[in-house]
């Protein structure tokens, strides 16, 4: 009799699980544990590789008009970057003395201070990228403004998707070392990594789509996927894990102070190392 209800038993439960829905907790369990029915099994992995997630990117939001320096903060608050509004020319200047901002945007006039006029100083203190922004259409004074250091000029008005874009656009340019507050650049023509003590990374164009999809993912890995369309949409007959293991032995023959990593089913996330 005994026996009888047991295997009863095993029966009914047999049963049991089978009707379990998919996202029932211990059928999920089974899963992830791959036949473990222990419900605390197989749910977290460690990941023996943990990345250097950095804070999201500060921009200086310059403009004597505080409504409208208000909602440009707002739009870029909203996809993650951290802001600072400002409204006076000498206010940018103490704030730089205490913070370093990843980048400044800056109105071409604040309260009678022509900043086009003062970029060369600007540029001096800072090596942020800068983002000029005007009402003023006039191509002479678009072309001062690059010349005298800013990285992009944008006309009034500007769209908040347009901010977001080119923000991060000239922010994909940077990237902060791990010693001494230092950047590196890359430059385009040719595609070469920067670093500010001279030494220098060629990158061929697998390369440069890749680094330049890892510095606009901070801290957050890229999959494989993504980077195979990106090399595809640029006809770039390559494959993401060829394009990872020249970039991550070109760094590291330069003695650039990061590395590509791999995390486990989520992609590569570009981390610092000591130099």
């Amino acid at each position: 009799m005994r026996q009888h209800r047991r295997g009863l038993r095993r029966q009914h439960l047999r049963r049991q699980h089978r009707a379990r829905p998919a996202h029932h907790p211990a059928a999920a369990a089974v899963v992830r544990g791959h036949g473990c029915r222990h419900p605390d099994r197989g749910r977290h992995r460690v990941n023996p590789i943990t990345p250097i997630v950095e804070p999201p990117p500060l921009v200086f939001v310059v403009d004597d008009d505080v409504a409208l320096a208000e909602s440009y903060a707002d739009t870029l608050s909203a996809y993650t970057f951290r802001t600072e509004v400002i409204t006076r020319w000498h206010g940018l200047q103490d704030a730089l003395m205490d913070v370093r901002p990843h980048a400044i945007l800056l109105d071409q006039h604040l309260h009678g201070v022509d900043t086009v006029a003062r970029l060369d100083q600007l540029r001096a203190s800072t090596d942020a990228a800068i983002l000029m922004v005007a009402a003023n259409r006039d191509v002479s004074d678009r072309v001062l403004a690059l010349e005298r250091g800013a990285d992009d000029f944008l006309v009034k008005p500007v769209s908040g998707r347009e901010l977001v874009a080119r923000t991060r656009a000239a922010l994909r340019r940077q990237v902060q070392t791990i010693g001494g507050g230092t950047r590196c650049r890359i430059n385009d023509q040719p595609p070469h990594l920067l670093h500010p003590d001279g030494r220098q990374v060629l990158l061929q164009p697998p390369e440069a789509v890749l680094l330049e999809a890892l510095l606009g993912s901070p801290g957050r890995p890229v999959t494989s996927d993504v980077i195979a369309e990106l090399l595809d949409a640029q006809a770039i007959g390559s494959t993401p894990g060829k394009a990872v293991a020249r970039l991550q032995r070109k760094l590291q023959a330069a003695g650039m102070p990061w590395a590509v990593n791999g995390v486990a089913r989520h992609g590569y996330v570009l981390v610092r190392v000591q130099e």
